[in-house]
C-alpha cells in the first residue's frame, strides 16, 4: 500500500495517483487480453451452463447502483488487503494459503466487488452478448467500484495500520504497538 509512504511525506499524491493509473491501465489490459484471447477465443464458456453464469455475473455486476457499488468496493478491497496482511505475516506456505483464501472466500461468497475481477467479467460478457457497452461498464461500475477498491485499501487497512502501528516510524508516537 501507498498509504505509509505518503502519510510519512516520502512520495507525493501526484506519484500516487501516477502508480494507481498505471497499474489499473495495466490491470484493465491483462484482464482484457485473458478475457478475449484465453477465454473469448477458445470458446471455453460457450457451452451450458458455463455461458449464462458469465451472461449472469456480468449483468449482476451491471445492475449495481453506484453508491453500492462504491461500498462492495470498500468492503472488497479491505478483505483483499487484509489476505496479503496475513500472507506476509505467515512463516510457512500453508499459512499463507490460508491466509488468502479466507479473505477472498469472503469478498466472493458475499458479493462484493473488486474492479480487477469486474476488469475480466463484465467485458467477457460484453463479448459473449450482454446488452450494455464500454461506457457503462466504466460509468456504472468500474469506475465506483475502482473508488470503493481504493478507499477500502487506503483507509481503512493502509492508513490505519500508519495510524496504530507508529506514524512515521516515530518510535515517541502514540499508537497500539507502544502500548502492549
Amino acid at each position: 500500500t501507498l498509504a505509509a509512504p505518503l502519510l510519512n511525506g516520502k512520495i507525493t499524491w501526484q506519484r500516487v495517483l501516477q502508480n494507481w493509473g498505471l497499474v489499473w491501465i495495466g490491470n484493465l489490459a491483462g484482464s482484457l487480453a485473458v478475457a478475449y484471447f484465453l477465454t473469448y477465443l477458445t470458446e471455453i464458456f460457450e457451452g451450458e451452463p458455463y455461458r449464462s453464469f458469465v451472461l449472469g455475473v456480468a449483468e449482476k455486476k451491471m445492475s449495481v447502483g453506484w453508491g453500492a457499488a462504491v461500498l462492495k468496493g470498500i468492503g472488497c478491497n479491505w478483505l483483499v488487503c487484509l489476505a496479503v496482511w496475513l500472507a506476509i505475516g505467515a512463516e510457512d506456505t500453508i499459512g499463507k494459503i490460508w491466509g488468502v483464501w479466507f479473505p477472498v472466500m469472503a469478498f466472493v461468497a458475499i458479493g462484493f466487488e473488486h474492479s480487477v475481477a469486474n476488469m475480466f467479467f463484465i467485458p467477457l460478457g460484453l463479448m459473449m452478448g450482454c446488452e450494455f457497452d464500454v461506457g457503462q461498464m466504466l460509468w456504472r461500475n468500474l469506475i465506483p467500484v475502482t473508488l470503493g477498491n481504493i478507499i477500502g485499501g487506503f483507509a481503512f487497512v493502509g492508513a490505519a495500520y500508519w495510524y496504530a502501528f507508529g506514524r512515521g516510524g516515530d518510535p515517541n508516537a502514540v499508537s497500539v504497538a507502544n502500548n502492549r
